[in-house]
C-alpha cells in the first residue's frame, strides 16, 4: 500500500490521520511538554504500543541512535530525558515536515 511505502499524506481510513498528521502531533506534544514543565519535572505519559513505537523512532532520531527495539508492546515502559538541544532538533523536524508537505 502507499502507506507502507512511506507515503505520509495518505490517511488511515476515510477520516483518520495521515502519517504526517501523527508525526506533527507527536512532535508538537513533546515540545509542549518540555515548554510547560521545569527541566527537573518527571512526567508520565501513557499511550498504546503503536504510538510508543513512533515516539521511540522520534527519540532515536533526535538522540542520533539506531532504533534498537523491534517492537514496543502495550505495557512496555520507556524512559527519555528531554533537553533544550533535543527540543531544537524537534523544532527543526517540525519545520522540515511542514516544508515537505507544502
Amino acid at each position: 500500500t502507499r502507506q507502507s511505502a512511506g507515503d505520509y499524506g495518505i490517511r488511515f481510513g476515510e477520516t483518520g490521520e495521515s502519517k504526517f498528521d501523527i508525526e506533527i502531533r507527536l512532535l508538537v506534544f513533546i515540545k509542549d511538554l518540555f515548554n510547560r514543565h521545569s527541566p527537573t519535572d518527571s512526567i508520565l505519559v501513557i499511550t498504546h504500543g503503536s504510538i510508543m513505537n513512533w515516539l521511540d523512532r522520534i527519540f532515536a532520531q533526535i538522540e542520533d541512535r539506531i532504533v534498537d527495539r523491534k517492537i514496543i508492546k502495550n505495557g512496555d515502559m520507556l524512559e527519555y530525558v528531554i533537553n533544550r538541544i533535543q527540543i531544537k532538533k524537534i523544532e527543526s523536524m517540525i519545520e522540515g515536515l511542514k516544508k515537505d508537505n507544502e
